[in-house]
């Protein structure tokens, strides 16, 4: 069963391909990923990422640590099925 959740309140991401907004998450069940639907900041577009490959990015008003910069680069080098957008 496909269950489609809307995101009241936007979620601010780092995806393969650049910051993001995420809208939607559409769950498969459990033997496919999540797929996130992502609002690309710098250009607009709108994508479909995995959860494996996003970071959410921490709350500071809940006092939570910033993203570690070796998460963020482990998660930059897997753009091989990325292209530049």
């Amino acid at each position: 069963m496909i269950t489609i959740y809307e995101l009241n309140n936007s979620i601010d991401v780092l995806t393969p391909i650049g910051y993001a907004k995420a809208l939607f998450i559409i769950d498969y069940g459990l033997e496919i990923n999540s797929i996130w639907k992502c609002r690309i900041y710098e250009t607009g577009k709108i994508v479909n990422v995995y959860d494996d490959e996003i970071l959410v990015y921490p709350n500071p008003m809940n006092n939570e640590p910033p993203l570690k910069q070796e998460d963020i680069d482990d998660l930059l080098k897997r753009q091989t099925r990325w292209k530049k957008l």
